[in-house]
């Protein structure tokens, strides 16, 4: 039999000064607390947990990154840590191990004093044999190296020495790569140590299920598969036999072709065995992203016996669908097309790699109300759990998977190599049966930098991409698709007109960028909300004394100095068109400047790509086949490029992209003429009739309109008509339209503007009234209202945790706007304003 000990509790932290070797002899010394040894130990609060969490829970340390600055803390990276856990042991077992999921990252692994193990890579789990070595009473103590100092000592090889910038720090060694810099914040980088994962003993008696994989073969017509199951095997049994079956999603067993396994006829078990098993399932439910239909899941089940006892089992999930990639990012699922839209996913939090399923779950729900279906693990993001993928499995998101490599050139070093070879081998090894899998990417702009920072040069490294990936992906996982790095395909690496590009156009002049064939990051910085920056910022930093909010020869910066160190990576650089909006005069119109700059960016860009091509080309295929949003979240209460913050509150920004993901889109494209376009990423063809307005918010009408008919195909964009029958009019007016399907269902919905808002003039005298009902607030203004906000107060104050389905929309006069309230407190205030009103509505609320 096997028996999992998760060791989650009772372990002992302390702090000493940094040593090569721990002295085992001194340790009772070292465990004295005092001014002599640290005067810091504690008992750890639960398990796993890194030092940082620690110390916060102890109130040692604040924690940085609610203020996006740790300049206070820089000596916990610094120091040594111990993690020290007693354990009794009285069962007996064949073989026994300890089992490491995460340590971040230079550990020396002591079991009753005796060094057995050091570990060297983050990414990498480490399983410690410890047969025969484990007595009754045992303890268990981890030596977390400073991961500072071992980062110091980090020797680069003679021949890059002289320009050792091309090997950069995140490239030297096998830490996270958010520790290097404080490009995810906070300021000065956080270099992080500890446990982020569990840690287990695990005791076999006879023999264990050490791997599953399952792979298939769907028919042509997809209406049968033939599954088969790869069980691995480990230790001595004799007598042994495996039962391994299927439950479809309704519940129904489906028994194997090969039936050998399941019989009573035991076998032998001696070292290492692989059994495979055969399945053929009719008319599978295939699995769908979930823009285009369900994601139903099968579970595999398999037992083994040994002695008339089950000594392990395991279950997992697979889904059955086909991608297959027929152009340049031009994919089909299950036959269909597939358009990807969705967003980079960044780490959690960058205080700890510690999963947390319930911050995660928030993150995933976001993602669904935006209407993503897809996300990618960028190459320095964590090496996440398996429950993110369970999710994604279950949620029918894909995920786009970076193997972890960072903007740098590689040194050829075996050593290095050999760690990401592993990593590779690992990551492909647990993840390949996860449907969610879209793609393998080799990494982060690996290739990209050596031409950006060396242009001409020769790119060290490459065979990591070229050989040790390719190869790792063909031999475990050669059905799937193997992209180089990202971005990679075209004439040079970040080449629009060919593979995946990364949008830099904020600080370069990039041909080809209005129509590339795949976006995989693009981005623009704006603020969060004022709570946010409240919790960010000192009163005096928020809106400093003397500032005009001007932007001009002698004030280059368009926001306050003091922003900037809250900020990272010159973000003042990188904001939306905030010269389109009007100049700030208080906090609160420059957080709408900064954050409908960024919203009108993501809205009219990702609109652009959606209708792929301009309506010169009415002949042609779409040419954008996806967009990825650089970047989802933010992993520590800065300004940064993230759509949501630290606290899991969406931006203006956040809105508007989901507006822009809406599965029908009605798109103005306003140039010499104004065209409205449609496009359908549904499954299905649509028809009906669409409303096309021209709306004067002074004279508070409608000023002309029309009507038409349209029929759309999936996977099409169409230009439906032009305005010029409206002829010309003054740019103060909104242009509105709206699709009606056959049925009778509003299907879509835009509006937009012909001049920057800096521009136009809103009334002010409009009032919104305002209900609520069976979870719904039902909206209706008197008067246009730019960017309607809804914020929540809760009866003690908290402005956090509220969630409403849409936000930051504008409202005609006599239009009933519905909003879900998703996310609320028992009892609270909601305000709801549009941003030029002199008017706040207020709504009691009870949940």
């Amino acid at each position: 039999m096997k028996r999992i000990i998760e060791f989650d509790s009772h372990w002992l932290l302390k702090r000493i000064d940094p040593v090569e070797e721990l002295d085992i002899s001194r340790l009772d010394d070292l465990l004295r607390d005092g001014p002599e040894n640290g005067d810091l130990l504690f008992t750890v609060p639960k398990m796993p947990s890194q030092v940082y969490e620690v110390l916060v829970s102890y109130g040692v340390i604040e924690n940085p990154n609610t203020h996006g600055d740790s300049t206070s803390c820089q000596w916990v990276a610094e120091s040594d840590w111990l993690y020290l856990k007693d354990f009794s042991c009285p069962e007996k077992a064949g073989n026994a191990y300890l089992d490491f999921q995460g340590l971040d990252t230079y550990a020396d692994i002591y079991l009753n004093g005796v060094l057995l193990a050091r570990h060297e890579d983050v990414y990498l789990p480490r399983q410690v044999d410890i047969t025969g070595k484990i007595l009754e009473n045992n303890r268990l103590i981890l030596h977390f190296h400073s991961p500072k100092k071992k980062f110091r000592d980090v020797v680069l090889p003679d021949y890059v020495k002289d320009a050792s910038g091309k090997i950069k720090p995140g490239a030297r060694t096998r830490m996270f790569g958010t520790t290097f810099g404080d490009y995810l914040g906070p300021k000065p980088s956080l270099f992080r140590v500890g446990v982020y994962d569990a840690v287990s003993l695990v005791l076999v008696d006879q023999a264990e299920i050490s791997g599953t994989h399952a792979s298939y073969t769907l028919s042509e017509n997809f209406d049968s598969a033939e599954l088969n199951v790869e069980i691995s095997l480990r230790g001595q049994a004799a007598g042994a036999y495996v039962r391994i079956f299927v439950i479809d999603p309704e519940g129904k067993e489906i028994h194997p072709l090969n039936h050998f396994a399941n019989s009573m006829n035991g076998f032998d078990i001696d070292g290492e065995e692989t059994l495979n098993v055969d399945f053929k399932i009719d008319k599978p439910a295939l699995w769908w992203p979930r823009t285009h239909g369900a994601s139903p899941l099968y579970t595999v089940h398999a037992e083994l016996t040994a002695g008339l006892k089950i000594a392990d089992a395991r279950s997992f999930k697979i889904g059955f669908r086909n991608i297959v990639k027929k152009g340049d990012f031009d994919f089909i699922i299950n036959g269909l097309p597939l358009k990807v839209w969705g967003s980079n996913l960044a780490p959690m939090d960058t205080l700890t790699n510690v999963y947390n399923p319930d911050r995660m779950n928030i993150l995933l729900d976001l993602v669904e109300l935006s209407h993503q279906n897809c996300l990618r693990v960028w190459g320095e993001n964590e090496r996440i759990r398996e429950d993110f993928y369970n999710e994604c499995d279950r949620r029918g998101i894909l995920v786009w998977q970076d193997f972890f490599t960072t903007y740098s050139m590689y040194d050829v070093n075996e050593r290095i190599f050999d760690l990401l070879k592993a990593e590779a081998e690992y990551q492909v090894g647990r993840l390949r049966d996860h449907p969610c899998i879209w793609l393998w990417c080799g990494g982060n702009e690996s290739i990209m930098s050596g031409q950006f920072d060396y242009p001409g040069e020769e790119t060290l490294g490459l065979q990591i991409f070229d050989e040790i990936f390719p190869e790792v992906c063909a031999n475990l996982d050669p059905g799937r698709y193997y992209h180089r790095s990202s971005p990679d395909g075209g004439a040079y690496a970040n080449d629009p007109l060919a593979g995946d590009t990364h949008g830099y156009t904020h600080i370069w002049y990039v041909p080809g960028n209005q129509y590339p064939v795949f976006l995989s990051e693009n981005n623009r910085v704006s603020t969060p909300a004022k709570r946010t920056m409240q919790r960010m910022m000192n009163g005096d930093d928020l809106w400093p004394a003397g500032y005009d909010g001007l932007q001009h020869k002698n004030s280059e910066l368009p926001w306050p100095e003091a922003w900037n160190k809250y900020n990272s990576n010159q973000g003042y650089w990188k904001l939306g068109a905030v010269e389109a909006y009007y100049d700030a005069a208080d906090l609160d119109s420059m957080l709408y400047r900064i954050g409908w700059a960024h919203g009108d960016y993501l809205r009219r860009s990702i609109e652009r790509y959606r209708r792929g091509r301009s309506a010169w080309d009415q002949g042609g295929q779409r040419i954008t086949k996806g967009h990825i949003l650089w970047k989802l979240n933010n992993s520590c209460n800065h300004i940064f490029f993230g759509v949501i913050d630290y606290f899991l509150e969406p931006y203006i920004a956040y809105y508007c992209l989901k507006r822009a993901y809406e599965p029908v889109l009605l798109s103005f494209e306003v140039g010499n003429f104004i065209d409205l376009w449609m496009i359908n990423d549904t499954v299905k063809p649509l028809a009906g009739r669409v409303f096309i307005r021209l709306f004067d918010p002074f004279r508070n009408c409608v000023t002309d309109e029309f009507n038409l008919p349209f029929e759309i195909a999936p996977d099409e964009s169409r230009l439906l008509t032009n305005l010029n029958r409206f002829g010309q009019f003054k740019k103060n007016c909104i242009l509105h339209a709206y699709a009606v399907a056959n049925d009778g269902k509003r299907i879509a919905e835009s509006f937009d503007y012909v001049d920057i808002e800096r521009h136009l003039r809103f009334p002010k005298d409009g009032v919104i009234k305002a209900g609520f009902k069976n979870g719904e607030i039902f909206l209706q203004s008197t008067r246009y209202e730019r960017s309607v906000e809804l914020l929540g107060r809760a009866e003690d104050g908290n402005e956090f945790g509220w969630l409403f389905d849409d936000n930051y929309f504008d409202l005609l006069p006599g239009q009933i706007k519905r909003v879900r309230i998703l996310r609320s407190h028992d009892r609270g205030v909601i305000s709801i304003k549009g941003y030029y009103s002199d008017t706040t509505t207020r709504l009691e609320y009870s949940r």
